[in-house]
């Protein structure tokens, strides 16, 4: 999302360390969203990205060449997406500038791409090649279906991708066909995913000195993020499918009803209701709920989202809240006192766009430069690591190595949370050998007492 900037910060300036990636190099030869929001998020942890775009005809870089919106290098995906990358532009025919290419990619720790295996073999950027020069090299690949299997080498769209992935069947209507939900909603979260695999993998080769290939497609990440709907399915048995709208409309927009608890009927102005025995169960409380948000419905209409919104926190009734439209984002009260909107300059004047998923105590994060006009920066290598230490050799590879454990084996975590967003990183952290503490609280919480396994 960009818009003109009014009142949001100016990108970063670089901190003592430079962030928490200071140092790490990144080639990013990758073509689509997945990739491009990978290296972005690396790129605001402080690494130095080179972004490779076509020059004329070729391969390389296609859709970012559409990203642009015009020759002038002002598409808003490319500002945001590609902000504080540099830009080498090269011509995928010329074999002594993808020598050029592949002398970069000799130099950096990570690479990504998403052209395909036998693309980067033909233009001598094959993992093979690069990893047998250079062991301690991550080489991470972004695909809609991965290289092998039945659907490898096909090709996908957004509207495919969603449907593939499991999501438009839970979207619209249920009398009506499935929707899609727009913004590449699948490439962003096999993008997040490939820059999490290339850090793990990037930990383990600081640790071995071996480098590996990570591979992120698209169809897995989609259905791996299905974590609520799959452990319904495998521990309850039961099977999610669209239900009506609980889109209700108010006097200047609409809220959205994700949950109900029986505080809402303080909201409405009758709490007596709370104590009706018809509800006191849960196949009760489920049965009453379409006439609840027909009550709920009519009490909102004639009032404000934002007076809704602060009754319903009053009341603790948390699953009810207004629909924001884009351009609201942008004058967000809670953005504007996080600091959170960045002010990039651009072709066509200064931008604003997102900041960066994380705040740090520390470290300071975020692009530290606006998106590159197309070629800006060819021929402008890595810099020099200062008081570098020669390259660690490469421990033996095996069944009985050393290093044959997962990347994260050894690393200690205690996790203190609830609902779905610390245990889903917590997991992370475990199936990557990390050894995982969890701590709970004695009393029934809230995911543990929604469900029953076997139920």
């Amino acid at each position: 999302m960009t818009g003109r900037a009014a009142g949001a910060r100016p990108p970063p300036a670089p901190g003592p360390g430079g962030g928490p990636l200071a140092g790490l190099r990144v080639v990013d030869c990758s073509q689509g969203v997945a990739g491009a929001l990978a290296s972005r998020l690396l790129c605001d942890l402080g690494a130095d990205v080179v972004l490779v775009e076509a020059r004329g005809a070729g391969r390389i870089g296609a859709p970012r060449q559409r990203a642009r919106d015009d020759a002038a290098g002002a598409g808003g995906l490319h500002a945001a997406l590609d902000a504080g990358k540099r830009s080498w532009a090269l011509d995928a025919r010329d074999p002594g500038e993808t020598e050029r290419l592949a002398a970069l990619a000799a130099a950096a720790d990570l690479l990504i791409e998403d052209w395909g295996r036998a693309a980067m073999a033909e233009a001598g950027l094959g993992y093979e090649a690069l990893s047998a020069a250079h062991p301690a090299l991550v080489y991470a690949s972004h695909s809609p279906f991965g290289e092998e299997g039945p659907y490898a080498g096909r090709v996908s769209s957004e509207i495919v991708d969603y449907a593939m992935g499991g999501w438009m069947y839970l979207c619209g209507d249920p009398g009506k066909p499935p929707l899609l939900v727009p913004g590449r909603q699948s490439e962003l979260l096999a993008g997040a995913q490939l820059a999490t695999g290339a850090l793990a993998a990037l930990w383990e080769s600081r640790r071995s000195g071996r480098g590996q290939h990570v591979e992120v497609t698209t169809f897995e990440a989609s259905v791996s993020s299905h974590l609520f709907v799959i452990s319904e399915w495998t521990q309850e048995g039961a099977v999610h499918r669209r239900v009506g709208t609980t889109v209700l409309p108010c006097s200047d927009g609409h809220l959205l009803v994700t949950s109900l608890n029986r505080a809402v009927f303080s909201l409405l102005g009758e709490p007596e209701r709370a104590s009706d025995p018809a509800i006191a169960t849960p196949e009760g409380w489920r049965a009453a709920q379409p006439r609840v948000l027909a009550r709920l419905a009519e009490w909102a209409q004639p009032l404000a989202r934002e007076e809704i919104y602060r009754r319903a926190q009053e009341a603790r009734v948390t699953g009810l809240t207004p629909i924001t439209v884009t351009g609201e984002l942008l004058e967000s009260p809670q953005h504007e006192a996080r600091d959170w909107w960045l002010d990039v300059g651009g072709a066509a004047g200064p931008l604003r766009i997102p900041g960066p998923p994380w705040r740090m105590s520390r470290s300071v994060v975020g692009p530290r430069r606006r998106a590159p006009t197309r070629g800006e920066h060819t021929g402008e290598g890595f810099a020099p690591r200062p008081g570098a230490r020669a390259p660690r050799p490469p421990e033996p590879a095996g069944p009985e190595a050393p290093d044959a454990a997962l990347p994260f084996d050894g690393l200690r975590v205690i996790e203190v949370t609830n609902a779905w967003a610390g245990p889903l990183a917590g997991q992370y952290f475990a199936d990557l050998g990390a050894d995982v503490v969890l701590v709970e609280s004695p009393r029934a919480q809230f995911m543990r007492s929604w469900h029953y396994a076997g139920n």
